[in-house]
């Protein structure tokens, strides 16, 4: 419990959001924050929209889709 609590210390307190999305784990948005600095969900929305998520290795055009999909999804009421 201890090493959770050190570890969520540690990481944006959105980025642990980021894995909620369908299609994104630990791996991939610990990436996505350490690579782009993005720490928010408007910027991970932003990112996806200008095409900047694609430059990491393993995501795509078809992962910025998947993003900002699950972002409108959980957007919606």
């Amino acid at each position: 419990m201890l090493a959770l609590t050190k570890h969520r210390a540690l990481v944006p307190g959105e980025v642990v959001l980021f894995t909620r999305l369908p299609g994104l784990g630990p791996k991939t948005a610990r990436k996505i924050w350490q690579e782009l600095g993005i720490t928010t969900l408007e910027e991970l929305r932003q990112a996806a929209e200008d095409e900047r998520l694609r430059r990491l290795a393993g995501l795509g055009a078809r992962s910025e889709e998947k993003i900002l999909a699950a972002l409108s999804a959980a957007a919606e009421p």
